[in-house]
């Protein structure tokens, strides 16, 4: 595919749009990505199973090595904006992280549909930083889901 990267970051590959200019960026420059937050999660997950929870997992930095790292676990990574959702799920699978569970909505108070910021994949911006309400793209209806409906056996 054009206008994609690939890197290696936490011993796993990333696919990523390359004018990405933060995560992207940052997981190609440095390695990681938010070391500090994936170190606190990991601390405060020490049971060999559970539920945890990415709301906006972008391209799956902080979900796919908290994955690896605990994979006894189930990862439910939920992430608005469709392309990246769709290279969040191709990087779970391209690493063997069957335990991470790609969920392309958004969350909210209500199910409903919603209009979000969908940019192409060439565009040179932080991926990460859109939210409702961006300026400067176009948006796209996506599904509004709530954490409140998950079963409650399905957290520990």
């Amino acid at each position: 595919m054009s206008g994609l990267d690939v890197t290696r970051a936490y011993d796993l590959d990333f696919r990523f749009p390359a004018s990405d200019t933060v995560v992207g960026a940052t997981l190609r420059t440095f390695g990681e990505f938010s070391r500090v937050e994936l170190d606190v999660l990991l601390h405060l997950a020490p049971q060999p199973s559970g539920v945890m929870i990415d709301a906006g997992a972008n391209i799956g930095s902080l979900a796919l090595p908290f994955a690896k790292a605990r994979p006894g676990w189930r990862v439910m990574a939920y992430e608005a904006q469709r392309w990246i959702s769709h290279l969040l799920a191709a990087n779970a699978i391209a690493n063997d992280l069957l335990n991470v569970e790609p969920i392309h909505a958004a969350l909210g108070r209500e199910e409903s549909l919603t209009d979000f910021p969908m940019a192409a994949l060439d565009a040179s911006l932080n991926f990460g930083g859109l939210g409702f309400g961006s300026p400067g793209v176009s948006n796209e209806r996506v599904r509004v889901t709530r954490l409140d409906d998950i079963p409650p056996r399905s957290i520990i």
